[in-house]
């Protein structure tokens, strides 16, 4: 096995990354071995003797499982708190749901905006835009995209 070496002090050093999009961890464990730099660089808080915390924060865009699968299932809006919406990685307030294309048509108007989303497959939509828009909270069980199809 060729490019992991082994921390003295904490041998393979595993620790578990978290998706950007929704913040749980990501089905994968990633060996980091004495290779902390490069997580530091990246923002990660490592200990001063370099262990690695048991799940080390988001690393990348790439989606996990689950976010994956509600892309592929139609476009993913997640809340964030008012005034973020334009911030690289804004507050999530802890709503998600997926709508259909035509929800996004029909409720937006700027069509260089509606191409941008359809490209991402997700969009932050501010907490007072979630509001205005009736999208259901986590305790609601309503299923958007089925109720707007």
């Amino acid at each position: 096995m060729s490019g992991i070496r082994l921390s003295k002090k904490h041998g393979l050093n595993p620790t578990i990354p978290q998706c950007f999009y929704c913040g749980k961890s990501k089905n994968m464990l990633l060996l980091v071995g004495s290779a902390t730099n490069q997580f530091q660089k990246a923002g990660v808080s490592v200990s001063s003797d370099g262990e690695m915390p048991s799940h080390c924060g988001i690393l990348d865009r790439e989606p996990c499982d689950e976010c994956k699968q509600f892309m592929e299932q139609g476009i993913m809006l997640i809340s964030c708190r008012d005034g973020e919406e334009g911030k690289e990685n804004p507050y999530r307030t802890g709503s998600i749901v997926v709508v259909t294309e035509d929800f996004i048509s029909t409720s937006l108007n700027d069509i260089s905006l509606i191409d941008h989303i359809f490209k991402a497959r997700m969009s932050f939509v501010p907490d007072e835009a979630w509001n205005l828009l009736k999208l259901p909270r986590p305790d609601d069980n309503i299923n958007v995209a089925e109720s707007n199809s």
